[in-house]
């Protein structure tokens, strides 16, 4: 599905349902209060939301329509979906994986193939691996015999990609517009030889800069580009690359907010299938605490965030205020009255029947995650269009229900 305007035009229809936190949702007290018509809803128990595939169950179908077509068309508009393509298996040692975690060795072993396959396509030696965290992939490419460079700005994972990675040029930086162009430019002046740059998971703000900058290199300099993003809930509407997605969405006045991008980065429908009733209810519970914290703590900007793990926190209204209260006095060595205890019971109470729209809610959204992500993942495809790399293509590396970012954006310029 490369059609950006029908895209466009059905998130445009479907916003109510990504332009609202679940802070917004609470204060409304019910979707109906947000202007959400959506009946079929209401009626859905939990066992039934979590009756996926919704579109090849007959029960949900017959049973609920509207739903159902709601999920077809989610699916139809996204790109997300499509199974890994296959490529040339590359035998690597087991060794290099020795205290990688189990997902990272996945999806290493899934996008090392894809990125040897263009290295050689280009016969490129060298390859600048743009927020390399320890190294993982300096490592495997070494291996391979590449000469490697890893760029990251966190201390700590330089450090340990260096241990890791003797053989490796790592530096240690923070990649802005300003600077980044210069030292990319420097690099591969110093080893006058054609240059790779690669990413796996670099967060939103790094992906838009990686775009920029490899369509502002000289293509001969730098053949091939093969980056995976993440984290996209750092961008907003206003830094959309590609010309053709920005006119769109000008067109269909829709406005992809800060939480609809962090929509697109969180996980899919896929995750839901197969999972027990309690998943799902676990997962609206800590929804909910995580918005009843900023509900209740609204006039206390300093104080946003609880210290421990959301998910641990109390079901009951009044422990919740009271380890609520605990942790803040404890962040600021103050005390709040027994009566703001109180108010602070007696508005969570107020709200524990918000629970169970929150689980539909957060089925609604996970539906939409596919085309909102496709929506960014189109735009980086069109901007490479836009800007010289006319061979530019998106690769679906993993398996999705496994690591839900799974979408290479590739250029090589031997195509």
């Amino acid at each position: 599905m490369d059609d950006i305007d029908s895209l466009t035009k059905f998130l445009k229809k479907s916003e109510v349902w990504f332009k609202y936190e679940i802070l917004d949702l609470l204060r409304a007290k019910t979707l109906q209060a947000l202007h959400i018509d959506f009946a079929e809803l209401r009626k859905m128990t939990t066992e039934e939301l979590l009756k996926i595939p919704y579109e090849d169950n007959g029960e949900i179908s017959e049973k609920f329509p509207k739903f159902a077509a709601f999920i077809k068309e989610c699916n139809e508009m996204s790109i997300m979906n499509t199974p890994p393509a296959a490529l040339p298996e590359r035998a690597i040692p087991s060794e290099l994986f020795h205290k990688v975690k189990e997902k990272k060795a996945y999806e290493l072993s899934q996008i090392m193939p894809l990125i040897l396959t263009e290295l050689e396509k280009a016969k490129v030696e060298t390859v600048i691996d743009i927020g390399c965290g320890v190294g993982n992939m300096l490592r495997i490419l070494n291996h391979f015999g590449y000469y490697t460079i890893g760029i990251e700005s966190d201390h700590l994972y330089a450090e340990l990609a260096r241990n890791n990675n003797p053989k490796s040029d790592i530096i240690e930086t923070h990649l802005d517009n300003d600077n980044i162009f210069d030292l990319l430019v420097n690099l591969q002046h110093n080893r006058d030889t054609p240059t790779a740059i690669i990413s796996l998971h670099g967060c939103g703000d790094l992906q838009s800069t990686i775009l920029t900058l490899f369509t502002s290199v000289d293509r001969v300099d730098f053949p091939v580009l093969v980056t995976v993003g993440c984290c996209y809930n750092k961008r907003n509407s206003a830094e959309i690359l590609s010309e053709a997605v920005a006119k769109s969405l000008n067109d269909n006045e829709l406005h992809i907010s800060p939480s609809a991008m962090r929509l697109a980065g969180d996980r899919g429908l896929q995750f839901w299938k197969d999972q027990p009733k309690e998943t799902l209810e676990f997962h609206a519970n800590c929804m909910f605490k995580r918005a009843m914290i900023h509900l209740c703590f609204s006039d206390r900007k300093n104080y946003r965030n609880y210290r421990g793990r959301i998910g641990d926190l109390p079901d009951d209204p009044a422990l919740f205020a009271q380890t609520m209260l605990l942790d803040y006095e404890g962040q600021h060595n103050g005390r709040l009255t027994s009566s703001q205890q109180h108010d602070l019971t007696q508005k969570v109470q107020a709200y524990q029947p918000c629970k169970p729209w929150i689980q539909r809610l957060a089925i609604m959204q996970a539906a939409l995650q596919g085309p909102l992500e496709s929506l960014l993942q189109l735009d980086a495809y069109h901007y490479l269009l836009e800007n010289g790399r006319p061979t530019a293509r998106l690769v679906p590396v993993f398996d999705a229900t496994r690591s839900p970012r799974n979408m290479a954006i590739v250029y090589n310029a031997a195509d």
